[in-house]
């Protein structure tokens, strides 16, 4: 026997009783008295009659309280093993002496002692050689500037600047043999620097050279004066920078320095090198003439070379070509 639940009281709705209405939407509705029907057609809420079975299951009426039976839980007791150890195990451990647990204990300890010492003999023994000897780096010794091709005279650096470079290391102007004690190692801190074929290294250092051979000769500066400073311990170049002489118009002929390239090697950073590089550039700059000395740098470096007598002015403009070439002809 199929019985229906009314829609607006839920009374039951047994076989050949009741109403049923059909909505506009198809939707159908049943109800067991003609009362039902109407206060479902004038939109009243059932939660708020008394005698429907929303409102007292809301009410909780008429529910009669179900005591739940008390499940008992049996503990069953077991023993097992620890911690990898059987029960035998645990029970003989249980009946160890103090001395011979004692002396277990002594032995575990000496024999993680001798495993650690043998692993630290094999690590020493695996850093003698971390690289094949193939590319292993050859150290050079140091070579003298009277020994070297120099850029520029050394006299224009201020002797002022070389007093305050520490005993192991040594500023001089670039030589031609720089190619080979990691200079443009030290430049790719500063930005990508691919290493060129020592001839076209060769060449652009005495295009520059002569430059500032033929300044020289007329009784004028020179041009392009590039710095660096090397170890004492292995000829290396740890830090360099430039100083470009310009030539103008203005002011009576006058001279003005620009700054470039300013690189320290990031092993040796934060012992006042690059400071020392740029105070000589400076300096090297004003003694031959320069009215004004101006670099380009960016916002996070800006600190440092105020600290090195700049003060930011005016603002740096640049255009970049669009399509840069894959390599330069003479790489």
């Amino acid at each position: 026997m199929k019985v229906e639940i009314d829609s607006f009281s839920g009374h039951k709705i047994y076989p050949s009783k009741g109403r049923l209405f059909v909505r506009g939407d198809s939707k159908i509705f049943r109800f067991s008295k003609p009362k039902h029907e109407s206060m479902f057609k004038q939109r009243k809420n059932p939660r708020v009659i008394a005698w429907t079975q929303v409102y007292r299951r809301q009410h909780r009426k008429g529910v009669a309280d179900q005591v739940q039976k008390k499940k008992t839980r049996k503990t069953v007791k077991s023993q097992r093993g620890y911690a990898g150890m059987s029960l035998a195990d645990l029970a003989a451990k249980k009946q160890e002496k103090p001395a011979d647990r004692l002396a277990a204990r002594q032995a575990a300890i000496t024999k993680a002692k001798q495993e650690k010492k043998t692993t630290a003999s094999k690590d020493t023994k695996a850093k003698v050689f971390p690289h094949p000897p193939s590319i292993l780096q050859i150290v050079m010794p140091f070579t003298p500037d009277a020994e070297l091709e120099l850029l520029f005279d050394p006299a224009l650096i201020p002797e002022s600047v070389k007093a305050t470079v520490p005993d192991d290391l040594h500023i001089r102007p670039l030589a031609s043999t720089d190619l080979n004690r990691s200079q443009f190692d030290v430049l790719s801190v500063l930005s990508p620097s691919p290493k060129p074929a020592p001839e076209a290294y060769k060449s652009h250092f005495e295009l520059l050279r002569t430059i500032n051979a033929s300044t020289t000769s007329l009784g004028l500066p020179p041009t392009y004066l590039t710095l660096v400073i090397v170890t004492k311990s292995d000829d290396k170049v740890v830090a360099t920078g430039s100083v470009i002489m310009e030539r103008k118009f203005l002011r009576g002929l006058s001279l003005v320095g620009h700054i470039e390239d300013i690189s320290v090697d990031k092993a040796v950073q934060g012992k006042r090198l690059g400071f020392r590089v740029v105070t000589a550039l400076t300096e090297i700059s004003e003694g031959l003439g320069a009215y004004k000395t101006i670099l380009d740098c960016s916002e996070d470096n800006v600190p440092f070379y105020v600290k090195c007598g700049y003060k930011p002015k005016e603002r740096e403009m640049a255009k970049y070509k669009e399509t840069a070439p894959t390599a330069t002809p003479n790489l």
